[in-house]
């Protein structure tokens, strides 16, 4: 298979573009999770699929044990909907996929099965470096999408993650997947069934970007839902970049906040204690 499915547009069999993954939907962890936003997992948890791989290459990422190798197991159709209807009877409010991404032309069959199995929401979690495309073909068995929006700058987009086309792409994406699911839903527990969440994660020292960031999205994406976080830790940091070498302070933390409330953005936030490597899966 030659596969473009993401904006690096590789146009090279699986296993030799940028990703390495080849052909098949490889895992490397199921699992009930508790420290995603709490109107996806309510007291019991979200069952989520962590991918092996990813089309980005964050210098700063908290899986980079699973993100720069395919590590996983190759995973059939029908091992991934038992194993994920396990995780609902188990007292899984929603499906969580994390960095689906590279698997798109795959996960379409997968996820079609699926829901005949399970009826809570499926979660697409990605990087925000996706195609609008790809996020039509996979939508209609999308209740959620749950996209990074990591930089509005292209240089910085470069430094830190090889991908100075990043902020294009994810404005494209993101207006992609608030066109298939424009509307907010929730259901008698407050949890969410339907709609966009925009993530992004405030970095030490780059503040201001983190503010046109969200200048962007109340003038494009007036409306839409942000989880804006401080969970950067700096123990996962590969870069020589000294501002990296640190956590977010509580100024600049709360300065994003206070100028997103500002500019009427809605959504959620997150205790500065959640900077620590305890919230990330042993894989």
């Amino acid at each position: 298979m030659i596969c473009s499915c993401c904006p690096r547009k590789c146009n090279k069999p699986r296993g030799s573009g940028f990703c390495r993954i080849p052909e098949g939907v490889f895992v490397s962890k199921f699992m009930l999770h508790k420290w995603e936003e709490p109107v996806f997992t309510g007291a019991t948890g979200t069952a989520a699929v962590f991918f092996s791989g990813c089309n980005l290459r964050c210098c700063y990422c908290q899986n980079a044990d699973i993100s720069r190798d395919v590590t996983g197991e190759k995973i059939s159709r029908d091992e991934f909907v038992e194993k994920i209807v396990a995780m609902v009877k188990a007292g899984a409010k929603s499906v969580d996929l994390v960095s689906p991404t590279p698997f798109v032309p795959f996960l379409t069959d997968y996820l079609a099965e699926l829901k005949k199995h399970v009826d809570v929401p499926v979660i697409y979690n990605s990087g925000g470096y996706d195609l609008p495309e790809y996020i039509g073909i996979i939508g209609r068995y999308i209740d959620v999408f749950l996209p990074d929006f990591k930089y509005i700058n292209s240089e910085t987009a470069k430094k830190y993650s090889a991908a100075p086309d990043y902020p294009d792409a994810a404005e494209k994406a993101i207006d992609e997947m608030l066109k298939l699911r424009p509307r907010v839903q929730t259901n008698g527990e407050g949890l969410m069934t339907k709609g966009v969440v925009i993530r992004h994660l405030v970095l030490p020292g780059h503040r201001d970007e983190s503010m046109k960031i969200i200048d962007y999205v109340a003038e494009h994406f007036g409306g839409a839902l942000m989880s804006i976080m401080s969970q950067y830790t700096p123990e996962f940091n590969r870069s020589p970049y000294k501002n990296l070498s640190r956590r977010v302070t509580a100024f600049e933390y709360e300065s994003v906040l206070n100028y997103a409330a500002e500019k009427g953005i809605k959504g959620f936030s997150q205790l500065r204690s959640s900077a620590d490597k305890k919230y990330t899966p042993d894989f």
